[in-house]
C-alpha cells in the first residue's frame, strides 16, 4: 500500500467497514468523531450511545431485502455518489487559481467539468430509480 492509500485510508467518512461488526461500527464513529473535533481546544463528548446500531436499511448474512428496500438502497448510494462528486469539483474549482501554470489550471479545469458531469449522472441515475 503506498503513502496515497494509507493516507485515504485514515479518514474515518472513506473507510469501509463490515456494517454488520459492532466493533467496527463503534471504531469507525470514535475515529469520525475525532476526526470532527480537530483542531479544538476541547476534548470529544463521549456519550455511551454514539448512535452505532446497524442503519436500518441495511442487512447482514441471514437476512434480506425485498426489491423496493433494494432500489431505495441504490438510489441513496447514487445521491450520496453525487454529492461527494460535487463536493470534490466544489473543491477542485476553488484551487485552480492556485495552480501554478496554465497547462495544470486548464488540467484542473478539465476534470472539474468531467467531475460534475458525472454528479448529473448519478442524480439522473437516483431520479430513475426514484420514478421506477
Amino acid at each position: 500500500m503506498d503513502n496515497r492509500d494509507e493516507k485515504h485510508l485514515r479518514d474515518p467518512e472513506d473507510r469501509v467497514i463490515d456494517d454488520c461488526n459492532e466493533q467496527q461500527r463503534k471504531d469507525k464513529a470514535m475515529d469520525k468523531t475525532l476526526a470532527d473535533s480537530f483542531p479544538a481546544s476541547d476534548p470529544p463528548a463521549w456519550e455511551s450511545d454514539l448512535g452505532l446500531s446497524k442503519p436500518a436499511d441495511m442487512t447482514c448474512e441471514g437476512e434480506s431485502m425485498d426489491h423496493n428496500e433494494t432500489t431505495r438502497k441504490f438510489e441513496r448510494l447514487m445521491i450520496k455518489q453525487a454529492e461527494h462528486a460535487h463536493s470534490a469539483a466544489t473543491e477542485i474549482e476553488a484551487m485552480v487559481s492556485l495552480l501554478p501554470d496554465e497547462k495544470t489550471r486548464q488540467l484542473a479545469q478539465e476534470q472539474v467539468k468531467e467531475i460534475h458531469k458525472q454528479s448529473k449522472d448519478f442524480r439522473a441515475l437516483a431520479q430513475k430509480l426514484k420514478s421506477s
